[in-house]
């Protein structure tokens, strides 16, 4: 089966009977015409290949159109496109409401199969299509317009979601300076009349901090703008126009680690050793993610050699990591801390690669 033929040319009950014959989930698609929603569903989500290959496999794909089969609509209770409705053995086990990306989806499906409700499925279960409450949705939704080059329409919803996504759901906030701005970033690079958008956002975000120096969201919000535009060199000369008037911790508060990679990139050493408050903290902190590869579910589901693969490369991060934070205390002369950050590598990870690491760590003082 392939991704372009997903849904089947069956009626409703030809598919029921099928999918209870074959022992497969019956997945009920509702779309409309009408619906912009909808439309970008089928054209991204229904199209897209793991979604076919796990209906290859589990399922079977029926397509409603909620305005040519309303009689059918009613029947499956299905007031409002997109929406989708899984069945098994005759019986409707789940259904879900607005717009899912195909990775979205087969985390739905996948859980339908298991019986297990993670805390991803959950959070798809009780979106909906109400954009301006389930921002996971809204976000989805921008991301697909941007991968169609729908630049305008994508541009609205992203400046909506940079100017609110944190107001309706606070847990976001890292997912804006993060994922969504690595997206916005490259519509910014795609469209010109986004780039003057986020340009405005920016200098109004700079304004307020400027009135607020201590505010650590809003510089923060101000330097990621600044990265998503390609004028990183505007944080670097505000930094070296605070560094001296600014307490370390304070600018580290409002930059963060933002800051610290422009500076790692500019062989700035000492002042990326001057704005580290507790080194061991995060030494301690790279372990921990490199710890992150042990997980029992990654274990589980990754090949042999797939897990020794990614558990080499969590080990090269942390020893570079753990070199580049031996560096910049030296380079800022805090030789105390140097040496504790050096013994305490060497501690968690004794291999001859890690001291080989240390020992070739890049050392230019400002």
């Amino acid at each position: 089966m392939t991704a372009s033929t997903v849904f089947q040319s069956l009626t409703f009950d030809e598919a029921m009977a099928r999918a209870r014959a074959e022992d497969r989930w019956l997945i009920v698609a509702a779309t409309s015409a009408s619906s912009e929603i909808a439309r970008m569903m089928d054209e991204t989500t229904w199209t897209n290949q793991q979604v076919a290959g796990w209906f290859a496999k589990a399922g079977i794909a029926l397509r409603v159109d909620v305005d040519a089969q309303p009689e059918l609509a009613r029947t499956l209770k299905i007031d409002a496109a997109p929406a989708v409705v899984a069945f098994k053995s005759g019986v409707e086990k789940e259904r879900v409401s607005g717009f899912l990306d195909p990775a979205r989806l087969l985390i739905w499906l996948l859980s339908l199969e298991s019986g297990r409700k993670t805390i991803y499925d959950q959070m798809i279960s009780k979106g909906g299509g109400d954009f301006e409450h389930d921002m996971h949705a809204r976000l989805s939704f921008a991301k697909s317009l941007l991968r169609a080059h729908s630049h305008v329409k994508a541009m609205e919803h992203y400046v909506w979601l940079w100017r609110n996504i944190e107001r309706v759901d606070p847990n976001m906030r890292g997912v804006r300076v993060s994922f969504m701005a690595s997206e916005i970033k490259d519509l910014i690079d795609a469209h010109r009349p986004a780039r003057d958008s986020f340009a405005e956002i920016r200098d109004q975000t700079g304004a307020a901090a400027d009135a607020d120096p201590t505010t650590r969201d809003l510089r923060l919000d101000w330097v990621v703008l600044n990265h998503m535009l390609g004028e990183d060199d505007r944080t670097i000369a505000w930094f070296d126009t605070v560094k001296g008037r600014m307490e370390p911790e304070a600018i580290a508060r409002c930059a963060g680690p933002h800051l610290v990679e422009l500076l790692k990139a500019r062989g700035r050493w000492a002042d990326v050793g001057r704005l580290c408050i507790n080194p061991l903290k995060d030494l301690a902190f790279y372990n921990e993610v490199r710890g992150k590869g042990d997980l029992p579910l990654i274990s589980r589901l990754l090949p042999k050699e797939a897990l020794a693969h990614m558990e080499e490369i969590s080990r090269q991060h942390f020893r570079k990591a753990a070199a580049e934070l031996y560096t910049a205390m030296r380079a800022a002369g805090r030789t105390a801390d140097a040496k504790e950050v050096h013994d305490e590598a060497l501690r968690l990870d004794p291999s001859d690669e890690m001291k080989r690491a240390l020992h070739d760590s890049p050392v230019r003082y400002d």
